[in-house]
C-alpha cells in the first residue's frame, strides 16, 4: 500500500514537472511580430541582396525594405537559396509573418525560374 501511494505521488510530481517543463518551452519559444504585406515585383537574389544591403539606411524608399524586418538569419538565406537554385520571387503580393522561418517563408513565396534579360542572345 506504501509502495503505490508513493508510485502514485512520484508519478503525480513528474506529470506536474512535466506540465511545467512544456509551458517553459512554449514561452520561450513564443515568437512575436508584424505581418509584413508585401507586392512584389521582380525580385530575384540580386535585388533582395540591395535590400539587405540597405538594412541600416533609414532613408528607404523601396516598398519592398519591409522583407529587412524578417529575421536575418532567414533573410540571408532566402537569398542564398534563390542563388542557388536561380530563381525569382513570382510577382505578385504576399502576406508574410515577420516570425516566418526559412521553411514556412518558402511555403508562402512563389518561385519561378530567373530569366535573366541581361544576357545577351547569341
Amino acid at each position: 500500500m506504501l509502495k503505490t501511494l508513493l508510485m502514485l505521488a512520484g508519478l503525480l510530481i513528474l506529470i506536474v514537472v512535466m506540465y511545467f517543463a512544456v509551458n517553459l518551452w512554449r514561452l520561450c519559444t513564443f515568437r512575436i511580430g508584424k505581418t509584413l504585406y508585401i507586392d512584389v515585383v521582380d525580385a530575384d537574389a540580386e535585388y533582395l541582396e540591395y535590400i539587405y544591403s540597405m538594412r541600416n539606411n533609414s532613408l528607404q524608399s523601396d516598398p519592398n525594405a519591409k522583407l529587412n524586418l524578417l529575421d536575418k538569419k532567414v533573410f540571408v538565406r532566402l537569398i542564398k537559396y534563390m542563388k542557388k537554385n536561380d530563381l525569382k520571387i513570382c510577382d505578385g503580393k504576399y502576406v508574410i509573418p515577420q516570425t516566418s522561418t526559412f521553411k514556412e517563408l518558402i511555403e508562402i513565396l512563389d518561385f519561378e525560374e530567373n530569366k535573366n534579360v541581361n544576357n545577351p542572345i547569341p
